[in-house]
């Protein structure tokens, strides 16, 4: 008989759910007009960064070599800045409904 890794199965479904609420409740957060998309996006870089520093005391020291940190660098401006960037922008254009669909 086959065993079921329900811790899988419930990391799957909070990945899933926290990318499903992140588009209507960073509308929500914008509608009062006190926030602006590039706060929203700054915040939730600095808090990503924080959690990570956080979790790096944990983690077993590497050594990455020069060239590969001028990789990762550039990797991180298309993947964090202008992905959220672009996300956060384009969810200040639209409707609570027309973001979470």
């Amino acid at each position: 008989m086959q065993t079921i890794n329900w811790k899988g199965h419930g990391a799957m479904f909070g990945a899933n759910a926290i990318w499903g609420l992140m588009s209507p409740v960073a509308k929500f957060v914008m509608l009062g007009g006190i926030v602006t998309p590039l706060a929203v996006t700054d915040l939730r870089i600095v808090g990503a960064m924080i959690l990570f520093w956080i979790l790096s005391f944990f983690q077993k020291s590497e050594h990455v070599p020069p060239k590969d940190l001028a990789k990762l660098f550039g990797a991180s401006l298309l993947g964090v800045v202008l992905n959220q960037g672009s996300f956060i922008l384009g969810v200040g254009m639209t409707s609570p409904v027309n973001a979470s669909i």
